[in-house]
Formats: structure tokens, sequence, C-alpha cells
């Protein structure tokens, strides 16, 4: 277990039965002891265990349309009950998943943790805290450093469900959105070395997001760089016309003509 994880345990007095990690390839832990290739028997059970806890209750005809959308009815039938029955098997014991009113679902009541989950709380809790003027700033970047912490790669990276892709690109919007936001607060601050570094982060990640761009500009504006700041505008126009063919959004090309001008930002 890591450090970064440690500091998300909050809840428990000792580390959960079962540890799950979506950010990166997938991991799965039970009482630390991580389970591999041939503890899962088929890929497919490790994918219905991060299908369901992913998900709320689902019917069997939902989790095939999700797992095997090309499978008949009978080899829907047959490839959902093999794949549970090894991903119980794998689990431990079958009360991981369960089956009420002909849905299944993980089971939430058991002792667990997930990344995605502490991720999503943390943000949660973090735009609580900056809702309304004059908000507990240090909370809310606290939140929002546990938050991104936990996203050290995409979700499932290397998955190509069609499930998971859509997911996978909720939660990096998320994770970018949560980094501007910290930018924004260290640029509150007067620390714009490190909302630079945030900024720059961002940008590493989706070379595209604007916001980001913006935040870089007046960090490098902030600390004496503005010919910095404004040949950063004109790689970012290139950058757009070349692969987008589209000009910076109207609040970019506003900040640029503010710093040209010289008026405070």
């Amino acid at each position: 277990m890591s450090e970064v994880e440690r500091d998300h345990f909050d809840e428990w007095t000792e580390a959960p039965e079962l540890l799950i990690r979506g950010f990166g390839p997938g991991r799965v832990e039970i009482r630390g002891c991580a389970l591999v290739s041939s503890d899962w028997t088929y890929s497919k059970a490790r994918e219905l265990l991060f299908y369901l806890i992913c998900n709320p209750a689902q019917t069997k005809e939902q989790i095939g349309l999700a797992l095997w959308p090309d499978s008949s009815t009978a080899q829907l039938r047959d490839n959902f009950r093999i794949t549970l029955h090894h991903l119980r098997r794998a689990l431990g014991h079958p009360e991981w998943v369960l089956y009420e009113d002909g849905r299944y679902a993980f089971n939430r009541a058991l002792p667990y943790w997930f990344d995605m989950e502490a991720f999503e709380f943390h943000l949660s809790l973090a735009q609580l805290a900056l809702e309304g003027a004059g908000g507990p700033r240090p909370l809310a970047a606290d939140y929002l450093d546990r938050a991104t912490s936990l996203y050290d790669r995409d979700f499932l990276d290397g998955a190509e469900a069609e499930w998971c892709l859509l997911l996978r690109e909720d939660l990096q919007r998320k994770y970018l959105q949560a980094l501007v936001a910290r930018g924004e607060l260290f640029f509150e601050a007067g620390e714009y070395g490190r909302a630079t570094e945030v900024y720059r982060r961002a940008i590493a990640k989706d070379g595209y997001l604007e916001a980001a761009h913006r935040g870089l500009m007046r960090c490098l504006a902030r600390q004496g760089e503005l010919s910095q700041a404004l040949r950063h505008y004109q790689s970012l126009v290139t950058l757009l016309q070349e692969e987008l063919n589209a000009p910076p959004a109207p609040e970019t090309v506003d900040l640029y003509e503010r710093l040209c001008r010289g008026e405070p930002i």
C-alpha cells in the first residue's frame, strides 16, 4: 500500500479486506495480496468486477450488452454464468456480488476501498468548500490535492470496452477540472511557481485545454515573464490551427490582448 493510498483510509481503522485500484491498468488486492491473471482465470472476470463496482445494480442483459455486445442470448447466458463464477472464486466468497430482484450489484456493505470512489468523494468535498464567495480555500485545496494524487494514470488504462472508454473520458475531464481549480487556488495565494507546475500538468494531459493555457500565461506574466507568456500564446495559436483548424477561444484572445496592453490580470 502506497503513502498516497494510506492518506485515503481515514474511514478505516485498518486496511479494508478488498482494495481496488481503477486508475492505471486495474489492480485488486485481497487482504494485502495482489490478484494476478491466473487468479481471475479469464480477464472478463476482472472486467466484470470493475463494471459492477462502477455501476448501480444491473440485469444480466444490461451487463451482457456492455461486456459481450455481440453475443447471442444463449452465449450471454453461458458467458455470464462462467464469468461470475470465476469472479466470486477470485474474490474468495460469493457475498461480494449480490443478486436481488433480478439484478446484480457489488456489495458495498463489506469492507472495501476503491480509488475512483475516493477520487469522486474528495472532488465533491472540494466543490462544497469552494461554493460561495470566501469559501474555505485551504480546505478545498487539500481535497483537490487528495483527489488528484489518486489519478496517477487513466482509468483502466489500455482497456477498450465502450463502457470503459466513456467512463475514462469522464474521469479525465474531472481530473483536468480539478487541476485547473487547484492552479487557480495557488494563483490566488500568490504561489505562481506552484500554479505553473499544476497548469503544465494539465496541459501535458490535454494540450488543447485552454483554461490551463490561460492560467499558465497569467502565472508567467505575474512572475515577470511577459514575453514568455506571449510566446506561449503564439504556440497555442499554431497548435490549434494545425491540429484543429480552429482559433483560440475568445477568453484566451482577450487575455492575450490585455497582456499586450500591459493591463493587470
